[in-house]
């Protein structure tokens, strides 16, 4: 891949996003950060900023670009949010030039299946608003791909973990929890989980952005994760 194909990173002033930026810079691409949030400050030498809420306003940019598309509503069970989310990226796609896209979703794509998770996996019962609304954006990527003749990358992460994450999230809530002795129990603990730290999450979505042109099939779902349950 030519490294200075622009690549685009929505959500870039997150707790996945700015790790990614961080790692693109390195590698030497063009990178434009996209945010609703004010210019946070810190961005890497060479890095553009555009404050932008997508909802509203679309990216436009000359010649081919990559598109990292992070930014999703983090209100999970409200439908309407995630449906607004899933039409947002569909308005997306049909944007001038865009030769290739990695999107980002999530394990709660799988819904309640047990087990190995593999990727060509049928969804299982009770998925969340937001479970749903992911997994329709992968088929509507998949569907762009046949359609435009382009190539992307569809990313499930599992339980994420990692410094600067939303103190809501399992990891930094339990820990808050355990210093506060105010740990609740709320199932028989026997769950098993794939836990990832972001570092490794940024890395796959740095190195999916940055092969994505040279992708045989053109489309291609992968799970992030460790590989083993805890």
């Amino acid at each position: 891949m030519n490294t200075r194909t622009k690549i685009v990173v929505t959500g870039a002033a997150g707790f996945i996003g700015r790790r990614v930026v961080d790692r693109l810079n390195r590698a030497e691409a063009d990178v434009t950060a996209i945010d609703r949030a004010a210019e946070p400050g810190g961005w890497p030498a060479g890095v553009e900023y555009r404050q932008m809420d997508l909802d509203r306003e679309l990216p436009v940019f000359k010649g081919n670009w990559i598109l990292i598309h992070l930014a999703w509503s983090l209100d999970r069970a409200n439908a309407a949010a995630q449906q607004k989310s899933l039409w947002t990226f569909a308005r997306l796609l049909g944007q001038e030039g865009l030769a290739g896209v990695v999107g980002l979703g999530s394990a709660e794509e799988y819904g309640e299946l047990e087990g190995r998770l593999r990727e060509d996996m049928a969804p299982g019962a009770k998925l969340s608003a937001y479970g749903q609304a992911k997994y329709k954006a992968c088929r509507a990527l998949e569907a762009w791909v046949g359609k435009a003749g382009r190539k992307a990358v569809w990313l499930r992460p599992f339980v994420v973990y990692g410094p600067g994450q939303d103190g809501t999230m399992a990891i930094p809530d339990a820990l808050r929890c355990a210093r506060e002795r105010t740990l609740g129990i709320f199932s028989d603990g026997l769950q098993l989980r794939d836990f990832v730290h972001v570092d490794d999450v940024a890395e796959g979505i740095a190195a999916a952005a940055m092969g994505v042109p040279a992708l045989k099939p053109a489309f291609a779902a992968c799970n992030l994760g460790r590989g083993e349950p805890v």
